[in-house]
């Protein structure tokens, strides 16, 4: 069986990322990018959808 690394970069990669803050904005667009992952294929639900939902529900 084959043994599989990960290299030395990507690892300082992955732990820097762990560590940094996400600002106000980019944890929207995970918010955006999450809830059009999870509906089906077929809808018709648009991302301009989806923010103007998530502004009534912050209170914007």
């Amino acid at each position: 069986m084959t043994s599989l690394t990960t290299s030395d970069e990507v690892l300082k990669k992955i732990s820097a990322a762990a560590k940094k803050s996400l600002t106000e904005q980019e944890i929207r667009e995970q918010r955006i990018s999450f809830v059009l992952s999870s509906v089906d294929d077929e809808s018709s639900i648009t991302k301009d959808q989806v923010e103007k939902v998530l502004q009534h529900f912050e209170g914007h």
